[in-house]
């Protein structure tokens, strides 16, 4: 296990989408984010990841350390048919088990952790809740996705909103990206007393521009 600076919590990123070994870009701000935030506080990431055009025999981990954010990536399979409800809970199912292994490769590196970050709804919530719940752990919500705009409109399904609105309410704070996507938030339901606008992490060497003398 890693050391950790005294008196500062220890972070877990829960990331919904993230940089992975099939694709470089989804997630790649929330990234992004986990690297500036560790500048701060000791940070660790998981990740996992449903792999569809290779056969993983149970849940493959995978563990680096990215610019020194300890990160651990879960790929796995689905099963393949198609059997209603039965196959919706055995996808739920794994897709818990995966996030399971990955929190505790990263226990083993950042010690026990003190907050959960989560990056994006819902299920990842879900996960954020039970710790709060049986463990105590408080938890926060970061929500990049656009799905509660009216233009987009995909933020349907009665249970899918009725636990949605369960996580935002015991979230110590939520953030998003965007004022009118907190607006589209709580239009839905989704009410917290602690909404912030927080913006995505950008580089900021982008910001420096030479300019000529004397001007």
């Amino acid at each position: 296990m890693s050391e950790t600076p005294k008196n500062k919590p220890v972070v877990l990123y829960l990331a919904r989408w993230y940089p992975n070994r099939y694709d470089p870009m989804p997630g790649l701000f929330i990234q992004r984010h986990a690297e500036a935030a560790n500048r701060f506080c000791p940070v660790g990431v998981v990740y996992t990841h449903v792999v569809e055009n290779e056969k993983i025999k149970g849940f493959e981990l995978v563990y680096r350390r990215v610019r020194d954010v300890p990160t651990a990536e879960v790929y796995y399979n689905n099963p393949g048919i198609n059997l209603l409800l039965i196959t919706r809970l055995w996808k739920a199912f794994r897709f818990f088990r995966a996030n399971a292994k990955g929190i505790k490769r990263i226990r083993q590196e950042t010690g026990d952790f003190d907050l959960i970050h989560v990056h994006v709804l819902t299920r990842l919530g879900l996960i954020a809740l039970w710790h709060k719940w049986f463990r105590g752990k408080p938890f926060l919500v970061s929500e990049h996705w656009s799905r509660y705009l009216p233009l987009t409109d995909d933020f349907n399904g009665n249970l899918r909103k009725w636990l949605t609105r369960l996580v935002v309410r015991r979230a110590s704070a939520v953030t998003t990206v965007t004022q009118n996507l907190a607006g589209a938030m709580q239009n839905h339901g989704l009410k917290n007393d602690n909404y912030r606008v927080l913006a995505n992490v950008v580089d900021e060497t982008f910001f420096h521009v030479e300019t000529k003398a004397g001007r």
